[in-house]
């Protein structure tokens, strides 16, 4: 979970060593990765994605209430706020914070 450049890289790192893998990326912006990129630059990696065949959600947070550490290799259910369910053997969370990017 999380479009900015962690999930972004996990998500397609993942997707091209595990073809047979479904792969959901849920990102709470209107476009991957954010400031302060470039939006095209979002747009461009989004379409990658999707080609690769990665399912992404975007203007949605998954809701986290009852998440436990110890079930993060256990299928389960989330839910979005804005009702959608997604379900996984694998919870990555990517969010929060910050790139270290002043230098570019």
């Amino acid at each position: 979970m999380g479009g900015g450049p962690v999930g972004v890289e996990f998500a397609g790192e993942i997707s091209s060593q595990y073809l047979q893998k479904n792969i959901t990326l849920v990102h709470s912006g209107k476009i991957l990765i954010g400031e302060p990129f470039n939006a095209k630059l979002g747009q461009n990696l989004l379409n990658n994605l999707e080609k690769m065949g990665v399912r992404v959600v975007l203007e949605e947070r998954v809701l986290l209430n009852d998440l436990k550490l110890d079930k993060f290799l256990q299928p389960r259910t989330f839910m979005t706020d804005k009702g959608t369910a997604i379900t996984t053997d694998l919870l990555l969370l990517c969010y929060g914070e910050n790139v270290n990017s002043h230098y570019l």
